[in-house]
């Protein structure tokens, strides 16, 4: 199906009154919803994807506002537009904004699972927003050559890429790397180098926390590769794709998200001339390409699909491909899609596009499914985390914590979390556990003694630190963490 933004003039006031009645009724439709944003128009439309057809247009005020980008949060029930004014918020229920909290040139956003706070990204910034007082709670200084920003599933940790470049030049700016901010404090955990590799796109696979980065090596394009940022260790794997047969082209890849689980990838591309855009379906255990889907391309000579957003809702996985394009014999780019795929058959069930070259500017949205995906059809579990000595008796004896798991026979693994206080900023060590029989435990060593790990023997050797285990779940159980235990000596 192919429509356009355009809605159908009234001729006569009676089919006006009649297009009116329609779109509030539609307003109240039940998610899952997309919500699709339009630069150039400042507004965002409001799709139904039962049928796909777009139910209402919400304003985004004055022409300055310019969204950058969109999010829809399930466990708050609200959308959240990044503009160039600040973040407005769009209540479903309504399909109107809510308020709007203040903030200037905002180049990225992030919302936590729990839709309580917004990180956004501006210059050498990022702004920590409290979404029930719509303030600023806090700031952090970040690399000046930020671009993007990630969060994991917990909301424990975000994720700030940045280039070490210039926006839009070749010049250097800062350092390329990614830095770890602490969600509950919060502060700056970590700063990791990424050396030549200069990280622009992030997610987070949902299913074991680690990192996924698409970027640039010096300043060509990391070709069909992506890389991975270990939550634990830190440390960057770089994974390399072989293209099945027959793939088109593809320079470099541009936009990455994940299925329920994190079993599957999608990337998203650049492509020149061809009569398909490709987005591969990328297996991360065995980080091999398992299908190539096909998005049929405009009437264009270069295409790129910007971002992936995705939708578990109704037992369907649907797949957004945000599509900018460009002609290169035109002063003009024709314009931005938005391409709804069901990714069980590759079906592509709609599209939507500006009704004329250069009318619009689609730039971002994203989907409101009806419950968070990854608990969708698990056991409910629980981790109660406990030590033998509480406080442990350092720094002369060993100490073991466990942690108990209760679920539907839970398997996998359990990742303990240390914190303590450092001489200039909060020191973090994670451990992964695998469990067994419901339980995992860590043992450390006496503080007196040598340790593998000198950064955790250095926090777990504090006279006060914190330990939290999460379990990251599997195919039949939820994931859920344990109380803090605090321990001191």
């Amino acid at each position: 199906m192919l429509f356009s933004w355009a809605l159908p003039r009234c001729r006569t006031a009676l089919r006006c009154l009649i297009g009116a009645l329609w779109l509030g009724a539609a307003a109240a439709f039940a998610a899952p919803l997309a919500y699709l944003a339009d630069r150039n128009q400042n507004t965002v439309s409001v799709v139904e994807m039962t049928t796909y057809s777009r139910l209402t247009t919400i304003s985004l005020g004055a022409a300055q506002a310019s969204p950058v980008e969109l999010v829809a949060n399930e466990a708050s029930g609200k959308v959240f537009v990044a503009l160039g004014t600040g973040v407005a918020i769009i209540d479903p229920r309504t399909q109107a904004l809510a308020g709007e909290i203040p903030l200037a040139l905002i180049k990225a956003m992030a919302v936590s699972p729990d839709g309580k706070k917004v990180y956004a990204l501006t210059p050498g910034s990022v702004s920590v927003i409290d979404t029930d007082s719509k303030s600023v709670t806090a700031t952090l200084a970040v690399d000046p050559s930020a671009v993007s920003l990630a969060i994991d599933a917990d909301g424990e940790t975000i994720y700030v890429a940045h280039t070490g470049l210039e926006p839009g030049t070749e010049n250097a700016l800062g350092a390329a790397g990614i830095t770890l901010i602490n969600g509950l404090t919060p502060e700056i955990e970590n700063v990791v180098s990424t050396k030549d590799f200069r990280p622009e796109r992030l997610a987070v696979n949902p299913g074991d926390d680690r990192l996924y980065m698409l970027g640039n090596v010096g300043l060509a394009a990391d070709e069909h590769a992506y890389r991975m940022l270990d939550p634990v260790t830190s440390a960057i794997t770089r994974i390399a794709l072989v293209m099945p047969p027959q793939t088109p082209p593809i320079p470099g890849f541009t936009s990455l998200a994940f299925n329920q689980d994190g079993s599957r990838l999608y990337l998203g591309g650049h492509s020149f001339g061809v009569t398909t855009i490709p987005v591969l379906e990328v297996d991360t255990a065995a980080g091999t390409v398992a299908r190539v889907l096909r998005v049929p391309p405009g009437f264009a000579d270069e295409h790129t699909a910007l971002k992936l957003a995705t939708s578990f809702a109704n037992d369907k996985f649907v797949l957004i491909v945000f599509v900018k394009e460009r002609l290169n014999s035109a002063m003009f780019e024709p314009g931005r899609r938005a391409v709804f795929m069901e990714v069980a058959g590759g079906l592509i069930v709609s599209d939507f596009q500006a009704p004329s070259p250069g009318d619009t500017d689609l730039l971002t949205g994203d989907i409101l499914d009806s419950a968070p995906a990854p608990t969708q059809g698990k056991v409910p579990t629980s981790t109660v985390l406990q030590a033998n000595a509480n406080p442990p008796l350092r720094p002369t004896l060993p100490v073991t914590f466990m942690a108990t798991v209760t679920g539907n026979n839970p398997t996998g693994k359990v990742v303990f979390r240390f914190t303590a206080r450092g001489d200039h900023h909060r020191m973090v060590q994670k451990v992964r556990v695998p469990l067994n029989g419901g339980v995992a435990t860590l043992a450390l060593a006496a503080c007196n003694t040598a340790w593998d790990n000198a950064a955790l023997q250095k926090i777990a050797c504090s006279p006060e630190f914190k330990v939290v285990a999460k379990f990251r779940g599997d195919p039949f159980n939820a994931r859920s963490k344990s109380e803090a235990l605090h321990e001191s000596y």
